[in-house]
């Protein structure tokens, strides 16, 4: 995969080209992909979904009647550019910040009010780019500390990091390790393993790409098209819309605090005015 896309000047030139080469890699990858392919089962309701939230930081009104179905199985991509409001609904979905209207539901439950420790007790779990580690600690402290506000037993603590750490080579060579001597690439991954001895219902991943060159991007990438094959739920939360296309069952995209788009990848590149907004900024192309 080529490094992020920087915003352009028109559609004409280098940049321009460009674009047009990786809209053309993901049609690529889009017919090569046999869709839902990893799905099983029942996947009419969704595990997290979100109705007609809006959400204000005082008198400033920041998220529209926003929606959003994460069903079983699902990859689902929060996109947008900076400002967009992707992280203010994040919060809201996580519990970390209250809709002034709308509801949340996990399994069909209202879970607007709940807490974000009981949304994490109940499998909500999260993983933000940059963050999840602690860097004076080992990286085998790190894992043993995943599990200090949990009831999980010594035995299936210790099952659930062997596991884990399968998908996970370079961190289970490097358990003697402070966090902080990690590379940054190393640092996400055991971001990411640490929420994943939770065994989580749903895995939401922000900004898997923050930061991070593109061939450690790519090593991420790999675990994560490992989990979706196997069937685990997420909700990947990217600005990179190469990344998130590359990973992604459906796509929702966000502009000015207003989802205005919601569908399979495919149908996201047939729209002409919104692909212009995500590569260069602006509603259209001068």
């Amino acid at each position: 995969m080529a490094d992020d896309l920087a915003p352009a000047d028109g559609g004409d030139g280098p940049t321009g080209g460009r674009v047009a080469a990786a809209l053309e890699r993901l049609q690529r990858g889009l017919r090569r992909r046999e869709p839902d392919a990893h799905l099983d089962g029942d996947t009419a309701a969704p595990v997290l979904q979100a109705r007609n939230l809006d959400v204000s930081y005082g008198s400033v009104q920041v998220l529209f009647d926003c929606n959003i179905d994460v069903r079983r199985g699902e990859t689902v991509a929060l996109l947008g550019t900076n400002g967009a409001g992707k992280s203010t609904f994040l919060r809201a979905l996580l519990g970390l910040t209250a809709p002034s209207r709308g509801v949340v539901r996990f399994h069909g439950r209202d879970i607007t009010r709940m807490s974000a420790e009981a949304r994490f007790g109940r499998g909500i779990v999260a993983v933000r780019g940059g963050q999840g580690v602690f860097p004076g600690l080992t990286v085998a402290e790190n894992f043993a500390l995943s599990f200090t506000t949990t009831s999980v037993p010594a035995a299936e603590r210790q099952r659930r990091t062997d596991q884990t750490l399968v998908a996970f080579p370079a961190l289970a060579e490097r358990l003697h390790l402070s966090a902080g001597e990690l590379s940054g690439g190393q640092r996400q991954q055991l971001a990411l393993a640490r929420a994943l001895v939770h065994d989580p219902e749903i895995l939401v991943i922000d900004e898997l790409s923050l930061g991070l060159a593109p061939i450690v991007v790519q090593a991420l990438i790999a675990i994560v098209e490992d989990l979706r094959a196997k069937g685990q739920t997420m909700l990947i939360v990217e600005q990179s819309m190469n990344i998130a296309l590359e990973l992604c069952d459906r796509v929702d995209y966000m502009e000015k605090g207003r989802v205005t788009f919601s569908g399979p990848p495919g149908e996201l590149l047939a729209q002409g005015e919104l692909i212009d907004t995500v590569f260069f900024g602006t509603g259209a192309r001068s």
